[in-house]
Order: C-alpha cells, then structure tokens, then sequence
C-alpha cells in the first residue's frame, strides 16, 4: 500500500468514516472513542509527514544523504582541485550544491560563508 492510500484510509477512521462504504461509524463504534480518535489523528500527521518527505526525497540527487567514501572524497578533491564548479561536481557526485560544498569546508578547500 502506497503511503497516500494508508494516509486517506487513516484520516477517514479518525474522521469517524469507514473509508470503504462511507457511512459515519456510530457513537458507539470504537473509532468515536476519544482516545483512539486522538491516536489516528497522531497517526494521520506522521503519514502527513512521511508523504512530505517522500516528496522532498523524489526531487533530491540519487546520492543525498550516503555516507561519502574515501575513493568519493579523493574525486571529489581532485575535481575541486582541477577547478571544476560546485554545480558540475554536484552532479559528477549525484549530491546538491549544498553538499558539496559543505563537505569542501570539511575538507578545508572552502571557507564556511
């Protein structure tokens, strides 16, 4: 199940709907109890969240967010040093700008801004 299908069937629950027939639980069913309206509603923001992290995750570079090795680190440098920009190198690296040049002020080839 996709995360959007999961998020729309919990909002339904907490929202006192059964997501497949529509119809409104009844007062006495266990999805109007308050404290588990409270859980699905808990639950429903972090389904919120992962979608928005699904999402922002879609629109990053292949690599953002792996550990750099030591070979990746050696080409990065050699690129830096042969004077390539921080764009090409981002996407030499399959990483961000942000990234690269973060780790360049690691590596001490770039002042922090």
């Amino acid at each position: 199940m996709e995360t959007k299908e999961a998020f729309e069937v919990v909002k339904s629950l907490a929202y006192g709907v059964n997501p497949v027939t529509g119809e409104v639980f009844a007062k006495d069913s266990p999805y109007q109890d308050p404290t588990i309206v409270r859980a699905l509603f808990e639950a429903v923001n972090s389904l919120q969240r992962r979608i928005e992290w699904e999402k922002k995750k879609k629109n990053q570079p292949e690599r953002a967010g792996v550990a750099w090795s030591d070979t990746e680190l050696k080409a990065l440098l050699d690129g830096f040093d042969s004077g390539k920009k921080l764009e090409e190198l981002a996407k030499l690296h399959k990483r961000t700008v942000v990234a690269i040049r973060a780790r360049l002020v690691m590596l001490g080839r770039l002042e922090e801004e």
